[in-house]
């Protein structure tokens, strides 16, 4: 008797590694770029992906999982269509774009994690906008909610059309030399 292992069924998700979604507990959005990162690196194809997403549901979002037609259940592509459009209506979309505007960097936070919360939120608030769109707005909001001092720092060095990515550098380097300076 042979036993055929999959190897790749070792990465099925674990308590605390992949993310469940509840409908409220995060962006939609981000629950669907983690879980997909997670499923890259385990090589899960769509339909494994299909099978395994109830098991990354839970509350409301479970809910509305369990009344899609058995159809729909198969393609994961298109349940994860249908719970954005049930977990991001209009009042969430306009909350959402709302919090940007007044996002901005706690005393302590290191610039990468504020970098993430901004690009995590525009990424989820104008997720129907394009990708250069999101870019911009992801740019904006970054040197607005930038510590002012770091923010001064930052708009002295970047070069004009400088990419989010390169914000980020800009700022992650300039927080480092802030840093030293006030150690002293």
């Amino acid at each position: 008797m042979s036993v055929h292992v999959n190897i790749s069924d070792l990465f099925l998700p674990a308590l605390n590694s992949w993310p469940v979604y509840d409908g409220y507990n995060m962006p939609v959005v981000k629950f669907v770029r983690d879980l997909n990162e997670k499923a890259t690196a385990a090589g899960y194809d769509e339909d494994k992906l299909a099978r395994l997403l109830p098991l990354q549901l839970s509350g409301a979002a479970k809910v509305k999982y369990t009344s899609y037609s058995q159809m729909m259940k198969q393609n994961y592509r298109n349940v994860l269509d249908q719970l954005k459009k049930d977990f991001r209506n209009q009042n969430y979309i306009e909350i959402a774009k709302s919090k940007i505007h007044q996002m901005k960097q706690n005393p302590e936070e290191d610039v990468i994690v504020f970098g993430h919360r901004v690009k995590d939120l525009d990424e989820d608030a104008y997720a129907d906008s394009g990708v250069d769109a999101i870019a911009g707005i992801s740019c904006e909001a970054f040197l607005r909610g930038l510590n002012t001092e770091l923010r001064i720092a930052v708009m002295k060095k970047r070069t004009h059309g400088a990419t989010f990515e390169q914000l980020l550098e800009i700022a992650e380097k300039e927080q480092q030399l802030l840093d030293i300076v006030k150690r002293e």
